[in-house]
């Protein structure tokens, strides 16, 4: 019997990425970004947001996949 290793197949792996964090109203969001794309964005060379955004998804902890909750997010507004 073979005891080879199994890897997850429901985790999207993020590689590449920088983490984008911004604190508000005292809840810390994390949007993982293309590391060369966050400076074209913030520069205005980029236009598109979805070439600068690895993931729709915001975190508030992207390292451990730890999504942010609806109900926060309209609460920090």
């Amino acid at each position: 019997m073979s005891t080879g290793q199994k890897n997850p197949v429901n985790q999207k792996r993020l590689t590449n990425i920088a983490v984008v964090r911004h604190k508000s109203h005292g809840l810390k969001f994390e949007v993982a970004c293309y590391r060369n794309t966050v400076l074209a964005w913030r520069s205005g060379v980029e236009k598109n947001l979805d070439d600068v955004l690895q993931s729709t998804a915001v975190y508030t902890n992207v390292s451990k996949a730890c999504d942010l909750r609806g109900a926060a997010v309209h609460a920090s507004c």
